[in-house]
Parts: C-alpha cells; sequence; structure tokens
C-alpha cells in the first residue's frame, strides 16, 4: 500500500489563495484604522484651536475697562481699553481672526498679529454691544463661526 504524506498541488493553490485573502483583510483594516486616527487628530488639533481663540478673546475681555468701539449695535471690529489703559483691537482679516495692543493710538495694519493658524478657517466675526439695563454694566457679545461651528461669548464690564 501506498500512503501520501504531503499536500496536492491544489491543495497548496488553495491554502496560498486563503493565506493571501487573509493577509490582504488584515492590511485593509490596518489602513483604515490608521486613516480613521489621523482623522480623529486632525479634528482634536482643530478643536484645541478654536478653544484657544475663543478663551484668548475671553481673557482679553476680562480686564474689561472701557469698549470704544462698537458703542451700540454690531461690528466687525471690537477695541476696548483695560484696566492696564492699554487699548486692544481685534478684527478678522482674510478668515483669520487679528489682535493688537497698542497703549497710546489706534493700530495700523502692521501692528495687528493673528491669534489663528492656518487650520483655522474664521469667518462672520461680529461684536455686539449689550446695553445696559437697570444698572447692570454694559457688554459685549461676540460670534464668530470657526471651521463652520458658530461660537459664542458674552462678557460684561465690571462695574
Amino acid at each position: 500500500m501506498k500512503t501520501n504524506r504531503g499536500f496536492t498541488l491544489i491543495e497548496t493553490i488553495i491554502y496560498i489563495g486563503l493565506f493571501g485573502v487573509m493577509i490582504g483583510g488584515l492590511f485593509a483594516s490596518v489602513f483604515q484604522l490608521m486613516q480613521n486616527t489621523q482623522g480623529i487628530e486632525e479634528k482634536v488639533v482643530i478643536e484645541e484651536e478654536v478653544n484657544f481663540v475663543m478663551k484668548k478673546i475671553d481673557w482679553l475681555l476680562n480686564d474689561l475697562k472701557t469698549i470704544t468701539a462698537p458703542v451700540s449695535g454690531t461690528s466687525d471690529t471690537l477695541e476696548i481699553i483695560n484696566d492696564d489703559n492699554q487699548s486692544i483691537s481685534i478684527r478678522l482679516d482674510d478668515s483669520k481672526i487679528q489682535i493688537c495692543y497698542n497703549a497710546i493710538a489706534s493700530c495700523a495694519n502692521e501692528d495687528f498679529q493673528n491669534i489663528t493658524s492656518i487650520n483655522v478657517k474664521s469667518e462672520n466675526l461680529s461684536f455686539t454691544y449689550l446695553e445696559s439695563i437697570d444698572d447692570s454694566p454694559v457688554g459685549i457679545n461676540t460670534k464668530v463661526t470657526l471651521n463652520g461651528r458658530i461660537v459664542g461669548l458674552n462678557k460684561y464690564q465690571r462695574p
């Protein structure tokens, strides 16, 4: 009697084919996982930058002493004087939020610095003067669209 101790050519081809399908599925899964991780990391970076911009504006308005513009209604530029008598201007220029500190006079174009990076697309920056009601302090409502998300902030002048 003759016994066969190995694989036939057809069995070997089938096993190689199954192994190839499994390896292909593994590579596709790993690629998809890497792609999803990169997308999540980009969203986290953008969210951190959006939070930075809003916290920076909030921090600037913490020392709010006088609102010089707008004095009523809504404007795309905010001009305030802080507790140190420093003039601060915030504006939107070409999808970038810019800020200027000046102790003496109003800011020139070259005095403004960007507080947003290339990862943040800013649109529709507006500052609304909040009228005083019943001896409450006046304030500023800030709204801006950052990467398609509308964010806002109310800050009141200390009496």
